[in-house]
């Protein structure tokens, strides 16, 4: 949406945005909302909003005996996922160097996305893993990013 000549979701308050409670300022106006309630922002958030960067895709899968179903796969949500006009979202930096750098890694930061994507069991196999693949990695395997 263009508001002001500004490209920007209708839900982001610019820098400049001081409401007279004086909670707020520059950000999305669902996500301060969300804290202000004490809930998580899926709880106030669209779902295309609160799910990002995280994608989940759905594909039918025919086996050799004819039966049908529904693999669901869950990723990252990279600007070709927008399709052609993906190349023209300078708001959107997931795939910049400086969105994987955190101290703690996405499946723990983004439980509450991944468990509503997903389900709590699937979720619960998913941390499993994460963790084996984490206490098995050798400090020559570490990426730079990594925390340490």
């Amino acid at each position: 949406t263009t508001v002001d000549g500004q490209q920007a979701c209708v839900f982001h308050n610019r820098t400049d945005f001081a409401p007279s409670s004086g909670q707020g300022g520059a950000g999305c106006a669902l996500h301060a909302l969300a804290f202000r309630l004490g809930k998580n922002p899926v709880e106030t958030k669209p779902d295309v909003c609160w799910q990002l960067p995280i994608r989940r895709t759905f594909r039918e899968v025919e086996r050799q005996d004819g039966s049908r179903y529904t693999e669901v796969s869950i990723g990252e949500y990279d600007r070709r996922g927008w399709g052609p006009g993906g190349h023209d979202l300078d708001w959107y930096c997931s795939g910049n160097t400086e969105a994987h750098v955190a101290v703690e890694p996405v499946y723990v930061t983004h439980e509450a996305e991944l468990t509503e994507l997903m389900g709590r069991p699937a979720y619960e196999e998913l941390v499993r893993h994460c963790d084996a693949h984490l206490r098995s990695r050798s400090a020559l395997a570490l990426h730079p990013a990594d925390p340490r």
